[in-house]
């Protein structure tokens, strides 16, 4: 057993048998960490730390934590079972990680009574216990940026906190959007598999799912008194430096590569009467992953319990049966099936196209490229099935 894990198994078990009290001199902290290199760390996150000279305690209390040796561990992780946890560690540990990951920390003192203080700490221990540290995570819903606010919440008395009263007009979708700027693979990738729970509107509540809007939303956040209201942040500052910045390529996007597709198969399809055979070829093998891509989709939303991934349009373009369709194109049959199927789908993109900007669900720009293949490529077929 290492020693950091002695430390915190002797921490909670003295904690909690102890009734553990803190000094007037304990301090609580919003933990907010900025994006990292790596893809879980393109959202940042949050955790609370809770410091008492007095009683030599300075723990973080990490909700973002997963075990990787979980029996199983990547099956639950596609199906949306994995377990995350509160691991509770020594702030040294805490910073050490984030230094090395060239990672930004802020720290925000709440502005707490003792009693407040000691209720909230309270709370975290007992969340920490074997039996009470393990949640189903949702990237929307239930992660460490929402369970965060809830341990403040819980180890409150009820309705103690006043929320800001404003509207963030922006969805799911468009709130993270920001954070994939210098990735973009990763940004079309995310809004691929994300369906239409990613394009509701967020409220002051919803938008706390994200490490950064708890950091803003908190200083804005009051704590009802006996004589009136008080700020529930004290001061801000910054924990851990770092001048890490993402470089991209920027070359290698998405956008770029389905344009430079769409001018090839422009190019193919003005001049694929002298060279039908490759061209069917290739065809095959671009509805083939298209119809990969469509299982996929199907899978994240009937197959797993992802709520973001659930009822995804973009199962309109990315449609099962062109697995199907491949296979009739690599037999060159002209077959009614390819006639019909082809002219309705080639209709289906050429609406798409046209509903870009107001359709229910956000497609990433990258799409607008690829539809425009996939579009002229069922017409073109429709246009051969006639001969």
């Amino acid at each position: 057993m290492s020693k950091k894990i002695i430390i915190v198994f002797l921490f909670v078990f003295a904690s909690f048998f102890s009734k553990a009290q803190l000094s007037d001199q304990a301090k609580i902290y919003i933990l907010t960490c900025s994006p990292g290199e790596e893809l879980y760390q393109t959202f940042g996150h949050s955790a609370i730390r809770v410091v008492d000279p007095l009683s030599k305690i300075d723990y973080v209390f990490n909700y973002g934590t997963f075990d990787f040796y979980e029996p199983h561990f990547y099956l639950h992780f596609i199906q949306g079972k994995l377990n995350y946890m509160l691991e509770v560690e020594p702030t040294k540990y805490f910073i050490q990680e984030y230094q090395q990951a060239k990672r930004d920390v802020w720290a925000s003192e709440l502005n707490l009574t003792n009693d407040e203080k000691n209720k909230i700490y309270n709370f975290l221990i007992w969340n920490s216990l074997p039996e009470n540290k393990y949640y189903l995570y949702d990237f929307f819903l239930d992660n460490c940026a929402t369970r965060v606010i809830g341990a403040l919440e819980k180890g409150m008395p009820p309705n103690s906190l006043i929320y800001p009263d404003f509207k963030i007009k922006k969805t799911y979708r468009q709130a993270i959007k920001p954070y994939m700027a210098d990735r973009p693979w990763t940004r079309f990738g995310i809004n691929l598999l994300l369906g239409l729970p990613a394009d509701k509107k967020l409220d002051i509540h919803k938008a706390l799912f994200l490490p950064d809007y708890v950091d803003t939303i908190s200083q804005q956040i009051q704590i009802a008194t006996d004589t009136g209201t008080k700020p529930l942040v004290k001061q801000r500052e910054i924990f851990v430096k770092s001048n890490f910045k993402f470089k991209p390529k920027p070359w290698f996007n998405p956008i770029l590569i389905f344009i430079i597709l769409a001018l090839i198969y422009t190019f193919v399809f003005f001049y694929e009467r002298k060279r039908q055979k490759l061209y069917i070829v290739a065809d095959f093998i671009l509805w083939l992953i298209v119809g990969v891509a469509s299982f996929l989709l199907l899978f994240m939303w009937v197959g797993t319990d992802h709520s973001p991934t659930k009822w995804n349009l973009n199962l309109i373009w990315a449609f099962p049966v062109h697995f199907v369709y491949a296979f009739y194109l690599k037999k060159n049959n002209k077959s009614n099936f390819v006639k019909y199927y082809s002219l309705v789908f080639a209709v289906v993109y050429l609406l798409l196209i046209l509903s870009f900007p107001i359709f229910p669900q956000q497609f990433d720009t990258a799409m607008l490229p690829l539809l425009y293949i996939l579009g002229t490529r069922m017409y073109n077929e429709f246009y051969f099935s006639k001969k």
